[in-house]
């Protein structure tokens, strides 16, 4: 069967993709400060005209492999928390696949706050990068808003707890970063698992703690 025509659109959606795919490599390899288009073009198998047929430049590439990402992060949190009934066991499932993360991809981690850091010394920047950081925060806590229908009571606003399991899971890939063998497999996971155990009525607590492993 020959394969259908994509149409210009979808070609379009191709190369940009492509593209993004190729960029998180070399930025991951070269860092943000080093990586060049060129390198990006090469990867991808396109010429350099085609980056800038897609993108105004290399902050607007990279923030393009921010939004995969944090797609990707979002698109995981659901699918643990769609697998995972128990709430408790949901927490420390979700902080597993974290971990996990961090493990097979710390080149990223590295590249993110590497970046974060150059968008606080770019003011421009950081109107670009902002948004982007809102809106993970704003789908997360969608999330939680959906458990809260089904009758899990949260004692904070869901944006709110969205905030605080970012902050803490980039602490954790800070420490991971700076002292590997401090920071065990499962940090996340039980750090979120406690947490969520401290938001349970007194009684709902108790049980917990009772029916968790010494």
């Amino acid at each position: 069967m020959t394969p259908r025509r994509l149409s210009r659109a979808e070609q379009r959606e191709h190369t940009r993709t492509c593209l993004v795919v190729a960029a998180a490599k070399v930025f991951s390899r070269r860092g943000y400060d080093k990586a060049s288009l060129d390198e990006v073009a090469e990867e991808a198998g396109f010429t350099k005209g085609a980056v800038y047929s897609n993108f105004k430049g290399k902050e607007d590439l990279f923030l393009a492999t921010i939004d995969a990402h944090f797609e990707e992060r979002l698109a995981a949190v659901k699918r643990v928390m769609g697998e995972e009934p128990d709430e408790r066991g949901t927490a420390h499932a979700v902080g597993m696949e974290y971990m996990q993360q961090l493990n097979s991809d710390p080149e990223y981690f590295r590249l993110f706050f590497e970046f974060w850091a150059y968008a606080q010394r770019n003011p421009a920047v950081k109107r670009k990068f902002l948004p982007r950081v809102q809106r993970f925060r704003a789908a997360l806590a969608e999330v939680f808003d959906a458990k809260t229908e089904q009758g899990f009571d949260l004692p904070v606003p869901t944006e709110q707890l969205a905030a605080m399991l970012i902050a803490m899971g980039a602490g954790v890939a800070m420490e991971r970063e700076l002292d590997p063998e401090a920071v065990a497999d499962d940090t996340y996971a039980l750090m979120l698992q406690y947490f969520f155990r401290g938001m349970l009525t007194p009684d709902e607590a108790a049980a917990g703690a009772a029916a968790t492993p010494a």
